[in-house]
């Protein structure tokens, strides 16, 4: 093997090696910080889920009016309108 050839494989492994153990370096500090943000996330995910269950939830009384009663106080009556858009009963316009 001739000078050049060895000189050649030492650098290439070195940046080879050099490389790997960046990558293994960003893969745990990707880890560490999305251990810890992960957590947050989590609990606040729950506060949006609860927050956006509550927003829906009048949504669906009233549009199952008709079939029960239960609703939120002062909900129009069944088939008055509510000033928004009216929901069409059939596919004819």
């Amino acid at each position: 093997m001739s000078k050049q050839d060895s000189h050649f494989i030492r650098v290439f492994s070195l940046v080879i090696g050099t490389l790997a153990t960046i990558a293994i370096v960003f893969f745990i500090i990707a880890r560490y910080i999305g251990a810890h943000t992960q957590e947050r996330e989590v609990l606040s995910e729950n506060e949006y889920i609860h927050k956006l269950q509550g927003n829906v939830a009048p949504s669906k009384a009233k549009a199952v009016a008709g079939r029960s009663t239960a609703g939120p106080a002062g909900a129009p009556a069944t088939g008055a309108s509510s000033g928004g858009l009216s929901i069409p009963t059939t596919g004819k316009h």
